[in-house]
């Protein structure tokens, strides 16, 4: 489950530290653990490796820099907002879970604990992720979004307009005229224009988010009636973490039908 993932595990204890390692292991395929003995040695981890680190397992009391501080340090900022977070502490209390999870805490852990408590942890929060990310937001078309398909081996570019999209893929409508050119399996990359872009990058205003994709479904202009434009949906394949966050908060703003803020 965790086959391709990067676990940090904070603990003052070298003990507690190789049990969840071994959990991690064993149970749930993760082969790439780093560990640090206190929350001031995992910030300097996060800040050394922050675009690798993609789970975190942390204790509460520890010297220096505790958990709960440390657990507020990484979701004050952008590149480790999302990354999920599992409190493993001795604090038994409702006031420490309340405080936790009002600091953006995704799971939280008793010690001791069991292997199956752990696990079921993990895949809970591997579930929840899966399910936000096929959820599907519909684009509110008083708030037009343009969309630059570029096709492999293709010159020039077209412009559709985004009907609905996830974190897995997106639905667009593009003209006929370049939407024949592509077909189940075409390889394709978006580039998501957001307000005050023109869809070029390097220039002042936001860059667009770009994503390589492939073709999975094309269908008829039902909807709209009209015979000169296609909808096609797209797959996202693997993007990277700066493409990822930027896309997440895309979603967010179009699920609140509101303009698309400056990301």
């Amino acid at each position: 489950m965790l086959d391709n993932d990067v676990a940090l595990v904070i603990d003052d204890s070298a003990t507690v530290r190789r049990i969840i390692a071994t959990l991690l292991r064993d149970y749930l395929g993760c082969r790439n653990i780093i560990e640090a003995d206190n929350g001031s040695g995992a910030l300097r981890v996060l800040h050394s490796r922050r675009d690798e680190i993609t789970w975190i397992f942390c204790d509460w009391e520890m010297p220096g820099l505790n958990g709960h501080q440390f657990l507020m340090e990484v979701r004050s900022r952008p590149e480790t907002a999302q990354t999920p977070f599992i409190m493993v502490t001795t604090r038994a209390d409702r006031d420490s879970l309340v405080k936790a999870v009002e600091a953006g805490v995704d799971a939280y852990v008793v010690k001791p604990f069991t292997a199956t408590t752990l696990v079921d942890k993990v895949r809970t929060i591997v579930h929840r992720s899966e399910r936000r990310k096929a959820e599907r937001v519909k684009v509110d078309q008083d708030h037009r979004v343009v969309v630059l398909v570029e096709i492999k081996g293709h010159s020039g570019c077209g412009s559709g307009t985004l009907i609905d999209i996830s974190l897995n893929g997106a639905l667009l409508r593009l003209p006929n005229s370049f939407g024949r050119n592509l077909w189940v399996y075409d390889p394709a990359t978006l580039r998501i224009v957001l307000p005050g872009g023109d869809g070029k990058e390097g220039g002042e205003a936001d860059p667009p988010i770009v994503i390589p994709t492939e073709v999975v479904r094309v269908e008829a202009d039902n909807k709209s009636g009209s015979r000169s434009a296609v909808c096609l949906a797209f797959r996202f394949l693997e993007l990277e973490r700066g493409a990822l966050q930027r896309l997440t908060s895309f979603q967010n703003a179009l699920r609140e039908q509101s303009t698309v803020p400056r990301l």
